[in-house]
């Protein structure tokens, strides 16, 4: 089987255009990503999208692959940060994703400094939630949770040196 992490990776590290190259090794000075879902939406048919992966282990070995080839591209004391949601299996089960991206990070040396959790649009889930939850005891969910990782050893030293900067305005809602 053909990996899939090669066609993913620009998407790990923020191409901003197809083609774009990668940084080097220490370059990358952010990583923003949305991750993929494994089986949950389906995004191009090519073999080697996570998407794509036959089971979810072969999508956690190459999205392991990923973050681990993200995050040696990024420099030192740089922050790396990941947007997911649950997924489930088969027969209902949470499968965990959100701590399955947190211990890939761990594995590959950065680890969680900031969680938010981004609220999403209701839209039609106050419509589909009671029906859902009666037929599958599911609650129905609008949010994403927001994973800050740092790559460094001592954050509360390391960032003073990074000139960040507050929002100037209060976040504006659309």
């Amino acid at each position: 089987m053909q990996p899939r992490a090669a066609t993913s990776a620009p998407a790990a590290l923020g191409a901003a255009t197809a083609g774009a190259p990668l940084p080097t090794a220490d370059d990358a000075r952010a990583c923003v990503c949305v991750g993929r879902y494994y089986d949950l939406e389906r995004y191009s048919g090519d073999p080697r999208d996570l998407s794509e992966a036959q089971t979810y282990a072969a999508f956690l070995q190459d999205y392991r692959d990923i973050i681990g080839r993200a995050l040696s591209r990024l420099a030192r004391n740089r922050f790396a940060c990941f947007v997911v949601g649950e997924i489930r299996d088969p027969d209902g089960f949470c499968r965990n994703f959100v701590g399955d991206t947190i211990a890939a990070f761990e594995a590959h040396g950065a680890r969680l400094y900031n969680h938010a959790v981004m609220m999403l649009p209701l839209a039609s889930l106050p419509m589909r939630a009671s029906s859902a939850f009666n037929a599958s005891a599911k609650l129905g969910t609008c949010h994403q949770h927001v994973l800050v990782f740092y790559n460094g050893l001592h954050p509360n030293r390391d960032v003073k040196g990074l000139a960040l900067h507050n929002a100037s305005k209060a976040l504006e809602w659309y």
